[in-house]
């Protein structure tokens, strides 16, 4: 008899049941049952006792205990194709609620989903890729956040290998991360062979300028600068850099307008990789400075225009980031707002409702009507500017004639002019149709056609895209 999950929680509430040992206490729930299921050979009872310690553990926050449950779920499902779900369950739980063993579930997570990704249907395996290289990246920046170079490269490589795998569009962002991982890896190793020199030759002054720039401009972190200028020969250094080491609520008004400057020079100088950090700081001084000094005079007017395009390209790097949160968030319906022509017209002008939620429509029955006896009848739709599209849904004709859209075709194309690229052909004429492209695609027309030679009308109901802006 399955014990109720109520009495699970109510178990757990006392305390002198609990006592200080987990393990005996979830033995004395669940071991009996875990031997009995694992001693037959149906799937079915271990995947179902799976799921009712994954439901028991949902309610806890014991983490001991529910360490131990959710690490139970794996073992019962994992064994079976269809229970890598209710495994991938468990090690989210896991991962979400107990810190201590976040590292080790994420890792088992990984390797969960990159069993579902090589099995079941094509959306799921693309669903789970994505999210495997979105755990990935995050192990990576946690990695990276604690200054293990070594740990986030090879998160931040085994996410580009998954990504490169599923052809997904977040490939770019990955082997962006994994570039300024081992570009950071790259100037930590720089900065331990200059200290080396700096400890054969405390007066080495070149050696000492170069780390406080690796620091001020590749890691961003001048507090640290600050160990070695007494080092150094340049008087700016000696400066500005126990300046830039302060926070910037407590910097004064004019050496936030010397600490803009300079950060702004620096930000014209460096490596595209390096310009944003500097950019900012030069933002945040700049900024603290026209704060602190109101009056109209020539330091304002310098400090307003070295603001201006420095606050246009930070924008511009907002919003770039803002679009590819986005993209990498559920995909949302994108052609609402489209519009659409007609290749011919059999009496039955197209209406809005096939973009718009498919009220309105001609008879009840469908948005357009091309000419019958008449080979090519096609419609195009234009999203109103280049999108990323992941999905399309079409409704066909409602209740009667739905055969005639039997080996129709969907085709993309960017531009009204260019031949448009096919990606989808209707099997038989079903009531509705639902497309997930394999791989997101950049579009802005979507064509939808008959077949060659098949002259019937083309009638569709609704057409709806989803995807992301570009």
């Amino acid at each position: 008899m399955t014990r109720p999950i109520t009495i699970m929680v109510l178990a757990l509430s006392c305390t002198s049941i609990l006592g200080e040992d987990a393990k005996e206490f979830f033995d004395s729930l669940y071991d009996k049952r875990i031997k009995q299921v694992k001693a037959t050979v149906d799937r079915a009872d271990d995947i179902a006792l799976a799921k009712e310690i994954l439901s028991a553990a949902q309610s806890l926050d014991r983490p001991d205990v529910l360490a131990l449950m959710c690490h139970s779920v794996v073992d019962l499902a994992q064994r079976h194709s269809d229970g890598l779900a209710v495994a991938t369950d468990a090690m989210r739980l896991l991962a979400d609620k107990v810190e201590a063993r976040r590292v080790e579930a994420r890792k088992k997570l990984v390797e969960l989903l990159g069993r579902q990704s090589l099995s079941g249907d094509a959306k799921a395996r693309q669903q789970a890729g994505e999210e495997m290289i979105a755990v990935l990246l995050q192990q990576g920046d946690d990695a990276a956040k604690a200054d293990n170079s070594t740990e986030a490269i090879a998160a931040y490589r085994q996410a580009l290998s998954a990504a490169m795998r599923q052809k997904s569009t977040s490939v770019d962002e990955v082997k962006a991360r994994l570039d300024a991982a081992a570009h950071r890896a790259r100037i930590i190793r720089r900065i331990e062979q200059l200290r080396e020199k700096l400890l054969a030759d405390a007066n080495d002054s070149a050696s000492a300028e170069e780390i406080i720039r690796l620091y001020v401009v590749d890691l961003d972190n001048p507090a640290e600068a600050v160990k070695f200028v007494d080092r150094a020969k340049d008087s700016k250094l000696s400066i500005l850099v126990p300046l830039a080491g302060k926070p910037v609520a407590s910097i004064g008004e004019n050496d936030s307008l010397s600490l803009g400057v300079w950060y702004s020079d620096l930000a014209a100088s460096v490596a595209a990789s390096s310009k944003e950090p500097m950019w900012r700081r030069a933002s945040a001084y700049l900024t603290r400075y026209l704060e602190l000094q109101p009056t109209d005079q020539l330091d304002r007017t310098r400090a307003q225009l070295l603001l201006k395009p420095i606050t246009e390209a930070l924008a511009a790097i907002d919003a770039e980031r803002a679009k590819a949160a986005l993209r990498n968030g559920p995909a949302y319906l994108i052609s609402k707002d489209g519009s659409y022509t007609v290749s011919s017209d059999q009496g039955y002008p197209p209406k809005p409702a096939l973009l718009t939620g498919g009220t309105g429509l001609h008879d009840g029955q469908f948005a357009f009507c091309t000419k019958l006896h008449m080979p090519g009848g096609a419609i195009m739709i234009d999203l109103g500017s280049t999108k990323l599209i992941s999905r399309i849904w079409i409704e066909n004709r409602r209740n009667q004639n739905r055969a005639r859209a039997q080996g129709m075709i969907l085709s993309l194309s960017t531009t009204a002019e260019q031949k448009p690229t096919p990606v989808w052909t209707a099997e038989k004429g079903d009531p509705e149709w639902t497309i997930e492209l394999p791989k997101s695609v950049r579009a802005r027309f979507i064509t939808i056609k008959q077949a060659e030679g098949n002259t019937e009308s083309l009638h569709l109901a609704q057409v709806k895209v989803f995807g992301w802006d570009e």
